[in-house]
């Protein structure tokens, strides 16, 4: 008895994973997650705009912006207990992380540079 009631488990969890697959997209965010002491992994089906270990610029400055690695995305702290999806990235000169929105970095100086005169008075 104990046999299939295990059976029709792993059978109840293959035809879940199954569902989970068939939506799955390549360039999608993945993140794991804690519940109940268990990490699983979710795919927030949220497109990933930007590639792990790839460097941007921060439009912080029309000269010379800050050149930046994009390490993943996380959950960014927030203070009102909202999910906030975040880009973490690694500022090399300074040697910390910090958390911006994925469209506040950018591929080029000259981008960056753009939109730091369109929105400096902003």
């Amino acid at each position: 008895m104990e046999d299939k009631e295990f059976l029709l488990k792993e059978l109840e969890n293959l035809q879940e994973e199954i569902k989970r697959l068939k939506k799955l997209n390549k360039n999608t965010i993945r993140m794991q997650v804690n519940f109940d002491g268990r990490y699983y992994e979710v795919d927030t089906q949220i497109p990933a705009k930007l590639k792990e270990m790839n460097y941007y610029y921060l439009a912080d400055d029309y000269k010379n912006p800050s050149k930046v690695k994009f390490m993943n995305y996380e959950i960014a702290p927030s203070i009102d207990n909202k999910i906030i999806i975040c880009a973490r990235v690694l500022d090399e000169e300074k040697d910390e992380f910090m958390f911006y929105f994925s469209e506040k970095l950018f591929e080029s100086k000259s981008r960056a540079s753009d939109f730091y005169l369109a929105n400096r008075s902003k």
